[in-house]
């Protein structure tokens, strides 16, 4: 808008005449005045839904169990609580039946106990129960060691003809025997003799 001022001024009268005139020249329309939206852009608040993740948080069991059951069945109860004393007991067995005996081996098995002993010159063998009881002794003899009665006794025996491969002398509480494994070609056999020389079946 362009306003146009006219200023008269009446100096002799003394009276200031002041006229306006007033012309409003810029109604047209500009350019400028038509306003336009551009802001037609992809709003930045629209969901696009982000929390579509993967789960990684599975959890490993460290719970180790380790409670080994360490109670080993040893056969016998009361072997496990007396092991010591039935060895003890053994031992002195040994040492009153086989006076000047050396033991070289102790070996305990499921059901007995077995001793090596060296009695003099002599390996024997002495087994025991689990409770301490004595089942026999072995004492392993060439066939030159054999009583008379047992050498005559298997000459005058079916088995005369036969080889003696091995021989053994054994000792039991119910009584004592020989027991002799002889073989004839591919035949094999084995033959008890008391000390008598009678043949035991």
């Amino acid at each position: 808008m362009k306003i146009k001022i006219t200023l008269l001024v009446l100096a002799a009268a003394g009276t200031i005449l002041a006229g306006c005139e007033q012309e409003e020249i810029g109604a047209g329309t500009g350019p400028s005045g038509t306003a336009h939206q551009n802001g037609s852009g992809t709003g930045p608040g629209t969901d696009t839904n982000p929390g579509t993740g993967t789960e990684t948080g599975t959890g490993t069991n460290t719970g180790t169990n380790t409670g080994t059951n360490a109670g080993t069945d040893t056969g016998t109860g009361d072997w496990s609580r007396g092991q010591s004393t039935t060895l003890a007991t053994v031992k002195d067995m040994v040492a009153g039946m086989y006076p000047g005996s050396r033991i070289v081996e102790i070996d305990v098995e499921h059901y007995s106990i077995e001793i090596d002993i060296i009695d003099g010159y002599t390996p024997r063998e002495v087994l025991f129960s689990r409770e301490g009881e004595w089942i026999r002794t072995e004492t392993e003899l060439r066939r030159s060691d054999l009583p008379a009665a047992v050498t005559n006794a298997l000459a005058a025996s079916q088995w005369a003809a036969w080889r003696v491969d091995d021989a053994s002398y054994f000792e039991t509480p119910g009584g004592n025997y020989y027991l002799l494994e002889v073989e004839s070609g591919h035949r094999e056999s084995r033959v008890k003799f008391d000390t008598n020389g009678n043949v035991l079946p």
